[in-house]
């Protein structure tokens, strides 16, 4: 028998030129992935910390907002219950120290 072999030759594979987009600082960037949102990794942590704020113990007002969030969760997982005894436990510092 006899084979014949055809040789083709592959096409090479030409990247598409993503949009550019706007970051969140406000900068216009060329995205290197097509789900790239950020221009840098400095903007994608600053709008991380933003959007994901600590609650201070110190300011009552935070206090009773968390404890008020806490309570209403319907779970009762071993994380609300550490957060919550965390919590009463700086209120009632705070009641004896008055």
């Amino acid at each position: 028998m006899v084979y014949c072999q055809v040789m083709v030759k592959a096409r090479p594979k030409v990247k598409k030129a993503l949009p550019e987009k706007m970051c969140s600082c406000g900068a216009k960037f060329t995205p290197e992935r097509k789900w790239q949102r950020f221009c840098s990794r400095e903007c994608r942590q600053r709008d991380w910390s933003e959007n994901h704020q600590r609650i201070s113990l110190d300011d009552e007002e935070s206090i009773s907002h968390v404890v008020r969030k806490i309570s209403a969760a319907p779970i009762n997982s071993p994380l609300f219950l550490a957060v919550k005894s965390a919590v009463y436990s700086k209120v009632q510092q705070r009641k004896k120290k008055r």
